[in-house]
């Protein structure tokens, strides 16, 4: 299990620490967190750890980032700043589970970008629709008063004698595909 955190931590971190003792520190913890949670802020509140104090800050310093995500933090700060590896080892799983979830917020972030980017889409096209729909209701609209002129045009041909309205019911009577504009050639 030491190994395997260890490569974990060093791949992460992009260190190359040999032993679990190199972690002990807290300053190589705080900058795997720095890492996971992209908070390159964290990097400046580092001290060296070269002095138990020292240690000890840095330690609180995990504690506190630990707890602002939200993450129990039942580590005994004692044992921490003495170096205890089962301790460590424990933080280090607890992180790890850490760097597991934003992943997954990762993943779920960009759903949520190309979900949204979606319904803006649906709604783009959704309002295209709308208002060819009212164009179309439009053109029907204007299309039946004309169509009522002209029926309105025949019935009132009726009236008259057949030679003088002759003209006007070749018009009314003619296909739409007569009215098409003749080729150029």
């Amino acid at each position: 299990m030491d190994k395997e955190l260890l490569q974990w931590v060093n791949k992460t971190t992009k260190l190359q620490l040999k032993t679990l003792s190199d972690i002990k520190t807290g300053k190589e913890i705080i900058g795997l967190l720095s890492t996971i949670t992209k908070r390159e802020d964290l990097k400046k509140q580092v001290l060296n750890g070269s002095s138990m104090i020292e240690k000890l800050k840095n330690y609180q310093l995990i504690r506190d980032i630990m707890l602002s995500y939200k993450k129990k933090f039942d580590f005994n700060l004692s044992k921490l700043t003495e170096g205890d590896d089962s301790e460590i080892i424990r933080l280090l799983q607890v992180i790890r589970e850490l760097d597991e979830e934003q992943s997954f917020e990762e993943i779920d972030n960009t759903i949520d970008v190309f979900l949204n980017q979606l319904e803006k889409d649906l709604f783009e096209k959704r309002s295209e629709i709308l208002k060819l729909q009212n164009e179309v209701d439009d053109v029907s609209v204007e299309r039946d008063f004309y169509l009522q002129k002209l029926l309105n045009i025949e019935e009132e041909t009726k009236k008259f004698p057949q030679n003088d309205v002759a003209s006007i019911l070749h018009v009314l009577s003619v296909a739409s595909t007569d009215f098409l504009p003749s080729d150029p050639e």
